[in-house]
């Protein structure tokens, strides 16, 4: 009915404004079509996976902490809290890869940045904001989150990181980046430990 619409494309505008700030505030309640919220929450929680597959935890924790302050009362909340205790395990399992790096100093003859392929990469020291490597007597430091997942596999595998807790994390890893028979080959040898539970859960949820 004309009588319904819109006076203007300035009112629609003004409307729409008002429906993203309450989205953005968390106070879409009444406001938000279900469809429109559902879809908003799914946007929040892969902008979270996309810092964990591209090991940014950093931000990751800021992501879930923002959500978190709008969204730990609606549907939303149990999937923050899987995040949260991801990011957590991720982040210890980075604390451990460091440590391990340093020591060891692998050498690996092919090694993937997220921009190109490098040939005898030393790596020479790791901190948990960047690594340092050795390319062609170049050295050179790189952020963890241009390294893909299956760098990062790569180097724990090199590195022997292979408890239960280290499997978990990269299983999540893996499961994030889509990378699914590694995925599963690490989620699955948790059956019969305290994480078995939790690899099942991760298994079953999508990516």
């Amino acid at each position: 009915d004309p009588a319904d619409r819109y006076p203007s494309a300035r009112h629609v505008a003004e409307e729409l404004s008002t429906v993203l700030e309450a989205i953005h505030t968390g106070n879409e309640s009444g406001m938000v079509p279900q469809r429109v919220m559902e879809a908003q929450e799914r946007a929040e929680i892969m902008r979270i996976d996309n810092h964990m597959t591209r090991f940014d935890l950093d931000m990751a924790v800021r992501e879930t902490r923002t959500v978190a302050e709008r969204r730990d009362t609606t549907r939303i909340k149990r999937h923050l809290e899987e995040r949260r205790r991801q990011v957590e395990l991720m982040g210890l399992f980075r604390e451990r890869l460091v440590a391990v790096l340093n020591v060891k100093r692998p050498v690996f003859s092919e090694f993937r940045t997220a921009d190109e392929k490098l040939a005898e990469v030393e790596i020479l020291k790791a901190t948990v904001k960047k690594l340092y490597i050795l390319q062609k007597d170049r050295v050179r430091d790189l952020d963890w989150s241009q390294l893909p997942a299956e760098t990062v596999v790569k180097m724990a595998e090199e590195s022997g990181l292979q408890e239960p807790e280290d499997r978990l994390s990269l299983g999540v890893l893996c499961h994030l980046a889509q990378l699914v028979p590694e995925a599963i080959g690490y989620l699955d040898t948790l059956t019969g430990t305290p994480f078995e539970e939790e690899a099942r859960s991760v298994l079953q949820s999508g990516p």
